[in-house]
Order: C-alpha cells, then sequence, then structure tokens
C-alpha cells in the first residue's frame, strides 16, 4: 500500500475510522466454544467420532422426548422414530449450539439417521487438523474447525497490520 497517496487522499478522521474497522475485524471471535466443542477438540483424533457420535445420539433422544433406558439405532431414520419438521428445527438449533457452527435448513433431510448425520459433520463440519494431528503425521482425521488455520492467518495478519499501523504512523508524524 502506498501510505502516502492514502494519507493524501483522506482526512485524519477517514483514516482514523479505517484503523478501528481494520482492528476490529481482526480480533478473535468473541463467542466461547461450547464445552462439548472444547472437549471435542480435546480428544485424540481416533475418540472423536466416538464421542461425536454418543452426543449426536443423545441430542437426537433428548429432542425427541426419549428417556429410560431407550436408545435410537444409529441406522434409523429420523422421520421413522417419530421426528417431524419442528423437532428437526429444534436438533438442528441443538447442534449448532453445542457444536459451535452453522447447519443447513435441510440438515436431517441431508442426513436422516445418526450415521449419516455424524459422517457429515466430520467431513463437512468439523474438517479441519488440529495441531496434535499435524505433528503425528495424521492431518487426515476430521476435527474441529478454526483450530489451525485461523491462529495462522491471524498470526500472519496481525503481523502485517503492525507493520502497516508502524509505517502509517511514521508518515503522519512526518517522520
Amino acid at each position: 500500500m502506498d501510505w502516502t497517496k492514502f494519507q493524501q487522499r483522506c482526512s485524519s478522521q477517514q483514516i482514523s475510522r479505517f484503523f478501528e474497522r481494520v482492528l476490529q475485524t481482526s480480533q478473535p471471535d468473541p463467542r466461547p466454544h461450547s464445552a462439548f466443542r472444547f472437549q471435542l477438540e480435546s480428544a485424540v483424533a481416533a475418540d472423536r467420532k466416538a464421542l461425536l457420535m454418543a452426543h449426536v445420539r443423545a441430542q437426537v433422544e433428548d429432542t425427541l422426548g426419549w428417556g429410560g433406558g431407550e436408545h435410537v439405532q444409529v441406522k434409523q431414520g429420523f422421520f421413522d422414530i417419530g421426528m417431524d419438521s419442528l423437532r428437526a428445527v429444534e436438533l438442528r438449533n441443538r447442534l449448532q449450539s453445542s457444536l459451535h457452527c452453522t447447519l443447513p435448513a435441510t440438515l436431517t433431510i441431508k442426513c436422516p439417521t445418526i450415521e449419516s448425520l455424524v459422517e457429515y459433520l466430520l467431513k463437512e463440519v468439523l474438517r479441519s487438523a488440529s495441531p496434535r494431528d499435524q505433528d503425528s503425521g495424521n492431518s487426515r482425521d476430521p476435527v474441529p474447525p478454526n483450530v489451525v488455520a485461523p491462529i495462522v492467518s491471524k498470526e500472519v495478519s496481525d503481523s502485517s497490520i503492525m507493520v502497516e499501523l508502524e509505517r502509517l504512523e511514521e508518515l503522519l508524524r512526518g517522520t
């Protein structure tokens, strides 16, 4: 960026607003991860699928009001066991909250069983590699997003922003 031209074309108020916006967008996501999401991210790759399977099963059973010793089978169709469209939305909302992610409105149509839903979540939602998996050379295991890429890009963007801010401050001081 040519800071001299930037300074010539913008008022100090515009420059100030520009950097306020830059600094706001470089801040980490203020929403904390859910306890389950943290547990899932902390688990070794080999345990994640079983952990997610148990979690999704519990969410489905809670959504349907199943109690006692009854358990939904992982290959049973959601709509075959009594789920309707309102409960499908409730399940999606529960999963979005517990996994700290956004899921499509058509989730239970695309993934009509616990088994297919878990596979979808592992492949499409929780697909980044964690640092622990990279160290072991096994980066293809599905793990939660926002573990590696945002950390790397945030470090790069923070250092780039800081260098550019220092250059701008020097220009504004006239040094």
